[in-house]
């Protein structure tokens, strides 16, 4: 079976969906929870405004966004984008992160994906899964993913090539790094799909 390590995800405009932003942390928050820190941050948040955090299990983690990057907060089910200096709503839908084609999905077991398809990938909720290709393919069909709760490392999200190659070798795709993500973009019957990992 052929691995690639991914590259991360915080390379990329599309960050994985955030539950809320908030300027408190939640009082019992799971692994793997993420959330946009917003004015007047206290407690362990204080000081990390516009800052990503997520719990890693024992201990919030910070990561400093930059300009462009986006990504959903659900519970308000709308897409933000960092201007640089703010997250602002993207009223577009999430359409300038140039995946505007996509339908996005949470999915946290085994998935066969159609033509189209994004899926923020929760490993860390039910553990290691499949996300299959779709069985026909044609030129210019893509399939996108993100480990949305940054887990991958600890549980492999792994893409099925469903009969066709991908990057030519007729072996599935084995995501091993946490908050990696990435587009495969169907070419032909010799190449397959061909993955182009954020970064």
């Amino acid at each position: 079976m052929a691995k690639y390590n991914a590259l991360l995800l915080e390379h990329s405009s599309w960050q994985g969906p955030v539950k809320d932003r908030l300027a408190t942390p939640p009082g019992s928050p799971d692994k793997g929870d993420r959330y946009i820190v917003i004015a007047t941050a206290s407690g362990d948040w204080s000081g990390k405004e516009d800052d990503i955090a997520y719990y890693d299990g024992s201990a919030w983690q910070f990561i400093t966004p930059a300009e462009g990057w986006m990504c959903h907060v659900d519970d308000e089910d709308k897409y933000y984008k960092y201007t640089g200096s703010a997250w602002e709503e993207d009223t577009q839908g999430g359409s300038g992160g140039g995946t505007d084609y996509l339908t996005w999905v949470i999915k946290t077991a085994n998935y066969t994906a159609s033509a189209g398809d994004g899926v923020f990938a929760d490993t860390a909720t039910t553990g290691a899964f499949t996300l299959t290709l779709p069985s026909s393919a044609s030129r210019g069909d893509t399939v996108a993913f993100t480990d949305c709760k940054d887990y991958c490392e600890t549980n492999n999200l792994t893409i099925g090539r469903n009969g066709h190659n991908i990057n030519g070798n007729a072996g599935n795709l084995i995501i091993n790094l946490n908050g990696a993500g990435g587009i495969l973009v169907y070419m032909d019957a010799t190449e397959g799909w061909r993955y182009l990992p954020d970064g």
